[in-house]
């Protein structure tokens, strides 16, 4: 099945397209989705070495819903679903 990564603010200028599709197997997760994002690209791997680091310094959004209030990277995907990808706001 095909599931969608479109990455937002500032990573998207760093990334050499904004948008990622893959393929995943039936009835994948979340967690299985954004290793191979990590390991199919390399502009992915230099910011994150795993899904759960993905998780911890960025938002996540499975069709506009944080899946923090899903299964978090357990949360199975549909085809066809857009992961967001958006980089978190610190200041100070």
């Amino acid at each position: 099945m095909n599931v969608r990564f479109r990455f937002r603010g500032p990573l998207a200028a760093k990334m050499s397209s904004e948008v990622y599709e893959i393929e995943i197997e039936d009835g994948g997760n979340l967690q299985s989705a954004l290793e191979l994002l990590i390991n199919s690209h390399e502009e992915v791997r230099n910011f994150w070495e795993s899904p759960h680091q993905m998780d911890r310094e960025t938002l996540l959004l499975r069709n506009e819903v944080d899946i923090g209030l899903l299964d978090g990277l357990e949360t199975p995907l549909d085809s066809g679903d857009l992961l967001i990808i958006l980089p978190l706001v610190h200041g100070g």
